[in-house]
């Protein structure tokens, strides 16, 4: 009896502590992408390692974990060559224990999956050596990043990429944060030896430095951006946000703003080779690059020309723009108003102002021919007869004004009704339904009237006599005067 009654009270004791204490989420497993986690401990780091190994300071470099605690790694953590790790930080902080390269690096032909279940994980505090940045470092891998947050990293001495940096490798970023890292060039994230750098989504904000605050792209590399934004990012000399220097560019949609430089490109600076096939820019759907600033100044996306070649940075398609777009454009072209376009025409029927606008004060945006160009600002002041302004419009320098406003009138006098009949220059006339010739500078145009006789009688328009010494001998006239 006393052994069933101990039973019972046993049994009783396991239901209250399993409904009183739920088990952790993550005793049940992760998973990921269709991919079981499991969890990396003590047992885990001695399969791995061998006795005397620790989770608290240690990392797997492959298969698919997530981490149980915070780990303080004494050393750079290389995934591959062909290998893959699924890494959930599950919440928890990497960090590193002192000044040692990377954190983690990814050999050829290796991947690296980060996800993060709650989204407070971190890869953090990491002080890239000279030759290493700090963060993630991709050397010929694929780097997919799914979540967490790479933060508070820096690139040592002059190497570049302070949270992630891509050699011969491919970064595709689906989700999670890169903010608050710095290095010489590419504060959140380096492109270096052709390579392809995906953007899906998650946020690259509030890197530093002296180039591409928040991307480099260099080495004929690609960044191609269909979503999530890069914001705030810094640079001291060029490229705020983006910082392109013999590489290439595809947005099809994502927001590039907030970006802040003191030489040029406070977004996006897209600096000119000698050879065209070196660099590239091409746009589609709907992607932002405003609210950026130089100085103060508005500086959204800076086109660049080769001095000695004379190659212009253009504006590229690979395939329409939709409505939603938004690109500041400033040139550092010979003449401001050569064309920053290359295929416009060809994608798009809409004029280009619907998607492009000037940050240079003074000017807009308008088509010549097939493709857009900036093009000088000047006031149309259309006045009425007696002088009274009826409208002013800003229309651009080649573009011919046209008349928005209500008919102008004149009012009848005692001899004639009077018609509206065109416009006036002061040296030319021009008819009512006349195209006016195109801006070349500030100009006021003046209504003309043409008046008809208010005398009619018997169906027979008399017309006003004004000769107060003679009278008509045949005509018909009424008399005005005594």
């Amino acid at each position: 009896m006393k052994r069933n009654v101990k039973r019972l009270i046993a049994v009783i004791l396991c239901a209250v502590i399993s409904v009183s204490f739920p088990i952790p989420a993550s005793a049940a497993g992760h998973v990921h992408d269709g991919v079981t986690f499991l969890p990396w401990n003590d047992a885990a780091a001695v399969d791995m390692y061998g006795n005397g190994s620790h989770a608290a300071n240690t990392l797997p470099v492959e298969g698919s974990y997530y981490l149980t605690g915070n780990v303080t790694v004494r050393q750079t953590y290389q995934i591959g060559p062909q290998t893959e790790l699924n890494l959930c930080l599950n919440g928890y902080t990497i960090m590193p224990s002192g000044y040692m390269g990377s954190i983690i690096k990814l050999l050829p032909e290796s991947t690296f999956n980060l996800y993060d279940e709650t989204g407070n994980g971190l890869i953090t505090r990491g002080n890239g050596s000279s030759e290493e940045p700090g963060g993630v470092f991709v050397y010929g891998g694929t780097f997919n990043m799914y979540g967490g947050k790479i933060t508070l990293t820096s690139a040592g001495g002059y190497s570049v990429g302070g949270g992630v940096a891509v050699y011969h490798g491919t970064f595709n970023m689906y989700g999670g944060e890169i903010s608050d890292n710095r290095a010489q060039a590419g504060g959140g994230v380096a492109l270096r030896s052709e390579s392809v750098f995906n953007m899906y989504g998650g946020e690259i904000s509030n890197n530093l430095a002296q180039a591409g605050g928040g991307v480099l792209v260099r080495e004929r590399s690609c960044f191609n951006m269909f979503d999530g934004s890069v914001s705030d990012n810094v640079a001291d000399n060029y490229g705020g946000n983006v910082f392109v220097d013999t590489g290439f560019i595809d947005m099809q949609g994502g927001v590039v703003t907030g970006g802040t430089a003191t030489h040029k490109g406070g977004g996006i600076y897209l600096t000119a080779s000698y050879n065209a096939a070196n660099f590239g820019f091409t746009v589609s759907g709907a992607p932002v690059i405003s609210g950026n600033t130089v100085n103060g100044a508005a500086d959204d996306l800076y086109l660049g020309q080769y001095a000695s070649s004379g190659v212009r940075a253009l504006i590229g398609f690979s395939g329409a723009l939709t409505d939603g777009a938004s690109i500041g454009v400033t040139t550092g072209y010979t003449s401001i108003t050569d064309v920053f376009t290359s295929g416009y025409g060809t994608y798009n029927s809409a004029p280009p102002s619907d998607f492009f606008f000037s940050n240079t004060d003074g000017y807009g945006v308008r088509l010549d021919g097939s493709e857009a160009q900036l093009a000088a600002e000047h006031t149309v002041t259309w006045q009425n007869h007696d002088g009274v302004t009826l409208a002013a419009d800003t229309v651009l320098e080649g573009d011919a004004p046209s008349y928005g406003g209500a008919t102008p009138t004149k009012p009848d006098d005692e001899w004639y009704t009077y018609l509206f009949s065109g416009w006036t220059d002061g040296e030319n006339t021009y008819a009512a339904n006349e195209t006016l010739p195109a801006v070349i500078g500030d100009i006021t145009y003046t209504a003309l009237f043409t008046g008809s006789s208010t005398h009619v009688h018997n169906g027979v328009t008399f017309e006003p006599w004004t000769d107060s010494q003679n009278l008509p001998t045949s005509g018909s006239w009424y008399l005005t005067c005594d």
